[in-house]
């Protein structure tokens, strides 16, 4: 067959849609797909991992201190255990009261997994405490600046004998 100008026209093959562009083809979705479903894997057991881990908590045996019936005049001294009871170490990052009159320290403030630091103190009632029976209480708090418990909460109370 020739054109126009005399030149002979061959018959070229285009492989448009041919069985072996198809299989090509398939095999790079193929690929693709693996690799999309090997991230997702990868991504479920990272964070499979990650939840495992428990985060750093502090625990108390006791939160509460009661020295029951107490004088004018009497220095009162508490303790508190806290343990870390997570797989990674905390910080305190601040105890604070909420009473000139009840001091509190704590012996360690980082606390690695699975030990016990000790919060102790004393509090020294007021003598406006001590007009009539009551019941006082004040707090400690404890920050730790953890998202999941950025504080715990102590308290120390006693029940007053009034003075005469």
């Amino acid at each position: 067959m020739e054109d126009f100008s005399g030149h002979k026209i061959t018959k070229a093959r285009v492989n448009i849609g041919s069985k072996d562009s198809m299989e090509q083809k398939l095999k790079k979705y193929f690929i693709v797909l693996f690799l999309l479903l090997a991230c997702f894997i990868t991504v479920v057991v990272i964070k499979k991992l990650y939840s495992s881990m428990s985060e750093p908590e502090l625990v108390a045996a006791e939160t509460v201190y009661d020295f029951g019936s107490v004088s004018y005049g009497k220095i009162l001294e508490y303790s508190f255990s806290i343990k870390n009871d997570g797989t990674i170490p905390i910080t305190v990052e601040s105890v604070k009261t909420s009473c000139p009159c009840l001091t509190a320290e704590i012996d360690n403030k980082s606390i690695d997994p699975q030990y016990t630091a000790t919060l102790k103190g004393t509090y020294i009632p007021t003598e406006d405490n001590f007009d009539y029976a009551k019941d006082i209480s004040e707090q400690i708090v404890v920050k730790t600046g953890q998202p999941n418990q950025k504080e715990m909460v102590f308290t120390v109370s006693a029940m007053t004998i009034p003075q005469f």
